[in-house]
């Protein structure tokens, strides 16, 4: 496990104060560039076996995925971790041991082949349960990773287990040598991979956790909106083609979304008429029409509301 991957590797056992004024940690954090450990406690009981960002622009780390750090720990029944404010997702696995998670008023147990995935700006205590945890921690953030979280992760409970370890470590470790080799688009490589592993824990989740899926009263109504946007299609006639009432369709389909169907149907127009004005010299009231406006003027008030700025201010900033 974990071969043909260069490690650093820290061993102490200690408090976080203890451990902040150890030469080997103070070198690592001048090194690596940590962040400050104000809002950190923690006993570090074991070894560690360690990976940490490489130099990233901030355009990089506005529009990546990137990773912060990696550890593979082995610990004893000393090692703990509580912290909060702290911008990052941690992805957590357990390989041996028993550990336990505290995170939103909920306490969970991780045997062998449980993660989880939390947002470390929030409180989390976790710690060894017994005498040992041999867990990794892979830490990343940038781009679209809070929104990411907020969308698939938030409103589940976080644990997760993984009933096929080969495919979870393969697709860690493609990640982690990525970050070892330095190569042409690298960061871009990383972002993409970390995506693809995160849709596997969405898996997993699925699994564990026999997480619903979208109805597909709701799927169908996405599909045909998709398709006919243009046409004048009223809520009445929305819950017509679901066949359940006004009140319920509007609730089930913010619930699995994220819009109410007036919503979906108006950003669809929306953005087939930015791809229009892109694309085309129609001129700007056509293309209100084209997409399902009644008017000009009922266009651009929901273009500018969207994009703050009118239609024809949009084309000539694609223009210029």
């Amino acid at each position: 496990m974990f071969e043909h991957i260069y490690f650093f590797t820290h061993q102490t056992d200690g408090e976080n104060q203890d451990v902040l004024k150890d030469e080997a940690y103070q070198k690592m954090v001048k090194m690596h560039h940590l962040p400050s450990a104000k809002d950190t406690s923690f006993c570090i009981d074991g070894k560690s076996r360690y990976l940490l960002q490489h130099p990233l622009s901030l355009e990089k780390q506005k529009y990546l995925m990137y990773l912060q750090a990696f550890s593979y720990m082995d610990t004893g029944a000393s090692y703990y971790t509580k912290r909060s404010n702290y911008p990052s997702i941690l992805l957590l696995y357990t390989y041996e041991g028993i550990g336990e998670l505290i995170y939103r008023g909920q306490r969970y147990t991780l045997r062998k082949g449980d993660g989880f995935v939390i947002d470390c700006r929030e409180a989390q205590f976790y710690k060894t349960m017994g005498n040992h945890w041999c867990h990794s921690d892979l830490h990343f953030w940038g781009g679209q990773s809070a929104l990411f979280y907020n969308e698939n992760f938030a409103n589940k409970p976080p644990v997760f287990h993984c009933t096929q370890q080969k495919s979870f470590q393969t697709q860690l470790e493609k990640i982690l040598r990525m970050q070892n080799e330095p190569v042409i688009n690298r960061d871009f490589y990383i972002s993409f991979e970390l995506e693809k592993m995160l849709f596997y824990i969405l898996e997993c989740l699925k699994e564990f956790h026999n997480t619903e899926e979208i109805p597909d009263t709701i799927s169908l109504l996405q599909n045909y909106l998709e398709h006919h946007f243009a046409q004048d299609i009223t809520l009445e006639a929305m819950a017509g083609f679901t066949g359940i009432s006004k009140y319920h369709l509007c609730r089930q389909f913010k619930k699995y979304t994220g819009f109410s169907p007036r919503e979906y149907l108006i950003h669809l127009r929306l953005l087939q008429a930015q791809m229009l004005l892109q694309s085309t010299e129609i001129p700007c009231y056509k293309i209100g029409i084209m997409v399902g406006f009644t008017n000009e003027a009922n266009f651009i008030q929901h273009f500018k509301k969207a994009f703050d700025m009118t239609p024809g201010e949009y084309r000539n900033t694609i223009k210029n």
